[in-house]
């Protein structure tokens, strides 16, 4: 799959995830240790931005992510968007604890209990 598909699906995937799916919430990432709280806003990375960029104006990739919206259908969406990043496993700037965290704080700021 070329890189421009992989991106295409990601943001796809994204829309069907949270139909209210926003560029500001496009992997936000926190200057500090922990998620930022209600007040703050958190700094993004200029490929962040970019990311958001892309799937701001691309409708059909805005249109395919709002179709996920079951618990079905997360786990796999999420596997197609994490594999379509820049990690690798053997990567050490991230595991699986950081990942779970950095959901939960994302989560907890959108609303999600």
């Amino acid at each position: 799959m070329k890189k421009k598909d992989t991106k295409q699906l990601l943001f796809e995937n994204m829309e069907k995830l949270n139909p209210e799916f926003k560029i500001n919430e496009v992997a936000p990432q926190p200057t500090a240790p922990t998620a930022p709280t209600a007040n703050q806003t958190p700094r993004q990375p200029g490929d962040v931005k970019r990311l958001g960029q892309v799937t701001q104006n691309n409708a059909t990739v805005q249109k395919a992510g709002q179709a996920i919206n079951t618990a079905v259908e997360f786990p796999e969406a999420f596997r197609v968007w994490f594999q379509s990043l820049g990690y690798k496993p053997d990567n050490p700037a991230i595991n699986i604890s950081k990942v779970r965290r950095e959901i939960e704080n994302v989560m907890r700021s959108m609303g999600y209990k």
